[in-house]
């Protein structure tokens, strides 16, 4: 009756090693901090209602519908919500592994807008990249690459034997 065990707890025999790493993903969920995120879906929230009221006349005059700019707003929202989704599923081995390509990519990111065939220049400042349907400004992923980087690299300094001298511990 009993099959697969999880962490030395034995489970039912219809749940097979595939729906244990499903249901060991599920449950990274409870390992979010719950202040984090209701802070993080207070500000959402309180970002959309702000752009609902902030652009009504605006909306009004140039796009013929009061919501456009939130409904807008409400979709890159969205989509940022299935791209935390997405990132959240990628373990923090594999960020810290693949720092220095980050980093790479970040300054690749970065000498691309200088280019006139990709480089998109708004009132005169040449930092995004035209991508079709959505304008990248480099410097925000740049910036995140770096992070993550960094992070990486002060891990490996503090398991390595060179954090001794470096952190001062004794």
């Amino acid at each position: 009756m009993l099959g697969v065990t999880l962490q030395g707890l034995p489970l039912p025999a219809f749940i097979t090693e595939r729906n244990v790493g499903v249901r060991a993903t599920f449950g990274r969920l409870a390992q979010l901090d719950p202040v984090l995120l209701s802070v993080v879906a207070c500000l959402l929230i309180w970002g959309l209602a702000m752009v609902a009221s902030s652009s009504v006349a605006v909306a009004q005059e140039l796009a013929g519908d009061t919501m456009y700019y939130f409904y807008r707003q409400l979709a890159y929202a969205g989509l940022g919500l299935i791209a935390a989704a997405v990132v959240f599923q990628i373990e923090l081995d594999t960020w810290q592994k693949n720092g220095f390509l980050l980093l790479a990519v970040a300054i690749l990111l970065l000498l691309i807008v200088f280019l006139p065939a990709l480089g998109y220049a708004v009132n005169g400042a040449q930092r995004w990249i035209n991508l079709g349907v959505i304008k990248l400004q480099v410097s925000e992923p740049a910036r995140l690459f770096l992070i993550i980087y960094l992070a990486s690299y002060i891990c490996l300094l503090y398991t390595s034997d060179a954090a001794d001298d470096l952190l001062c511990v004794d």
